[in-house]
């Protein structure tokens, strides 16, 4: 995905409290993770089949207000409780769909960067049969994207 220069530099030195130099490492291994990443980063067309389910599957909606705090809260939960319909990759690569989205809205609506992002976690319906179908390599690669290099 290709995003402005401005905003997406602007997005790393944000929430890399100001500091470019950790801003350059961040940026660095947002690209690098992408690319090492063809799971969650390839074949996002939101139309095919897999990522249909996986928007049927999963609700992950960025709430229209912010906090007080100007916060950006966001709502994941089940909206099929089907535990075999629940595809992991699928779940992720949705998840860095809607989040690569919501950058490129800031950018054609020049809405101004959050403060910070606020997930809420809705748990109704998980099971342990859920828990089943998320491999620990999948887990580990997003789990190191979403805290060492995603710009929120």
């Amino acid at each position: 995905m290709v995003f402005p220069d401005d905003h997406l530099l602007m997005r790393f030195i944000h929430c890399s409290c100001g500091s470019v130099e950790k801003a350059k490492v961040v940026l660095e291994t947002f690209c690098t993770q992408r690319s090492g990443a063809p799971e969650f980063f390839n074949n996002r067309d939101p139309l095919q089949p897999a990522m249909k389910t996986a928007f049927e599957v999963v609700d992950a909606v960025p709430l229209p207000e912010r906090t007080a705090e100007d916060n950006q809260l966001f709502l994941y939960r089940l909206a099929d409780f089907d535990p075999s319909r629940f595809v992991y990759d699928d779940y992720v690569k949705m998840l860095l769909l809607v989040a690569d989205t919501r950058m490129l809205r800031e950018v054609k609506e020049k809405i101004p960067l959050p403060s910070g992002d606020v997930p809420i976690f809705d748990m109704a319906g998980l099971n342990i049969r859920h828990l089943g179908r998320i491999t620990l390599p999948s887990m580990r690669k997003y789990m190191h994207y979403f805290q060492v290099s995603q710009p929120l």
